[in-house]
């Protein structure tokens, strides 16, 4: 197996991740005015450490990454929540880092 079409498999899985991340910001987008009706807080500290427990069962010796990748969706899915009271939050930094 070379190179390339092993890269040609992570940009299939690649594709799939990004179809739904683009599914759970919509999925929050829905949290975000049920949260705002009822006045409940953003962050839900129970509901993320439940989550990051079970993802970190599931992954196993993949559980630190995983854990990491979902603390970072979960810190992503609160800043959208927060944009209709402090407006965007500034990404562009840590885009820029990464490239």
């Amino acid at each position: 197996m070379d190179i390339r079409s092993v890269r040609a498999r992570i940009d299939a899985v690649d594709e799939q991740i990004l179809k739904l991340f683009l599914e759970r910001m919509s999925l929050v987008e829905e949290i975000a005015a049920i949260k705002r009706a009822r006045r409940l807080p953003i962050l839900d500290a129970r509901r993320e450490r439940e989550i990051l427990a079970r993802v970190s069962e599931k992954a196993g010796v993949y559980g630190p990454y995983a854990c990491h990748l979902f603390t970072v969706l979960m810190e992503l899915s609160r800043a959208r929540q927060a944009e209709p009271l402090s407006g965007p939050v500034n990404t562009v930094s840590r885009k820029e880092e990464a490239l």
